[in-house]
């Protein structure tokens, strides 16, 4: 006896909304933008400017304000792949240098390096409303290393102590999910936990 045609069923209404807060998710990091320095002058010197925003690479909206650094291209080349500027940052002394942002972002990748007159110790950490999120302390010394400890979390200050003549370069930057994407995701929750809708 032949068999009905199977009708393929509707995706659930809990997983579609799902998969559209995933993908506005997606489309978030589609946004995040990096900071390479090349917009630095040439030399050693103080930054200029010391405020960054979309237009030195970063996503729309985001500003970031550094404090404590200076510029080089010239002691040591910089991490950025396929650019022979070397230009990157260091710390001008062992006081706190720091990067405010305006808003909650996340840090989900930057390079640090000791360079050729630093030392090791430093202590890169994260912090949101002056709470730590993550701390990193490099124990590698003349070599850039990523510091990945931020992906996933939200911050508004990166604080390098310990930073003179410690370098800095290739800050990748993620803005905070919007409000839309949130909701969807706390309706996905509710729907996926509760079984309100039928599908």
């Amino acid at each position: 006896m032949r068999k009905p045609a199977t009708i393929a069923r509707p995706p659930c209404c809990a997983t579609m909304l799902l998969f559209l807060a995933l993908l506005g998710s997606s489309a978030n990091w589609v946004r995040a933008g990096t900071i390479t320095f090349s917009d630095q002058p040439a030399g050693d010197g103080a930054m200029n400017p010391t405020t960054y925003g979309s237009s030195q690479g970063l996503p729309s909206a985001v500003t970031a304000l550094f404090s404590g650094f200076s510029r080089s291209n010239s002691a040591d080349t910089d991490h950025t792949p396929a650019n022979s500027d070397n230009k990157l940052i260091y710390g001008t002394s062992n006081s706190l240098a720091s990067i405010t942002f305006n808003q909650p972002v996340e840090v989900p990748s930057l390079w640090v390096s000791t360079g050729p007159f630093g030392s090791t110790g430093d202590v890169i950490s994260g912090t949101l409303g002056g709470v730590t999120q993550f701390s990193f302390t490099n124990t590698t010394l003349n070599k850039f290393v990523e510091v990945t400890m931020g992906a996933g979390r939200s911050i508004d200050k990166l604080t390098f102590a310990n930073y003179q003549d410690s370098e800095v370069d290739d800050i990748t930057v993620v803005p905070e999910p919007s409000a839309c994407i949130v909701l969807l995701t706390a309706l996905t929750w509710i729907l996926t936990s509760r079984r309100r809708l039928a599908c």
